[in-house]
């Protein structure tokens, strides 16, 4: 027999289908670190002995490109909560560096998993509360598996201790560090006088063209 929830995966289903929305592909991450990744943006920045551009400074232009590249191609985290209380509202600080919850199933039996999945229609409120808005009420020890989207993180960048970027996508971080550091670059320049203006400007046309790629 239908229910409200089964009818509702299927409307999901089929209104994702339609507008062309998929999973993620799962792509291999890169083994890259902070050393290696920094390495191959003084590299591209002709400055391997950091004459111009400190290690702090390039740390924080691949900090920022990762934050930046997150926004729009966010890693995808699959967890599960055991509770321990009832009531809609769960606590999900435990989930570190969210950027969105996408879907919640509940509930949730890893060793006789329901078919359709049963997911619930959810809210996130401030303070790091899931609010299952459903006809029922999740109880003490259900299980709620959530799929999230996450900041990425490189090995040994803010204490991360693995690397989540794909391995394709590696140029990308260089690329866009490029593009922060030289900007940086210029703020610096041009607050002293020996600096000349087509220095500046041709410092700023390599930015903006990193910025572009």
């Amino acid at each position: 027999m239908a229910t409200l929830n089964t009818v509702r995966d299927r409307i999901r289903t089929q209104l994702e289908a339609a507008s062309g929305l998929i999973e993620p592909q799962v792509l291999t991450s890169s083994d890259a670190t902070l050393t290696t990744l920094r390495d191959r943006v003084e590299s591209r920045l002709q400055d391997a002995s950091n004459e111009k551009w400190s290690t702090d400074d390039l740390d924080e232009a691949i900090l920022t490109a990762l934050e930046q590249y997150s926004k729009y191609n966010p890693d995808h985290k699959l967890t599960t909560i055991t509770l321990s209380a009832a009531g809609r509202e769960i606590d999900v600080s435990s989930l570190t560096d969210v950027l969105q919850i996408e879907k919640v199933w509940w509930d949730y039996d890893s060793s006789d998993p329901s078919y359709p999945p049963n997911f619930r229609q959810f809210e996130v409120w401030p303070g790091d509360v899931l609010y299952v808005d459903d006809r029922d009420a999740p109880a003490v020890d259900d299980v709620v598996r959530i799929w999230y989207t996450a900041m990425h993180t490189l090995e040994d960048l803010d204490s991360a201790t693995s690397t989540t970027i794909p391995a394709d996508d590696e140029g990308t971080i260089v690329t866009g560090a490029c593009h922060f550091a030289v900007h940086t670059r210029v703020v610096e320049l041009s607050e002293k006088v020996p600096a000349h203006d087509d220095v500046l400007e041709e410092l700023r046309r390599f930015a903006d063209e990193m910025g572009r790629n």
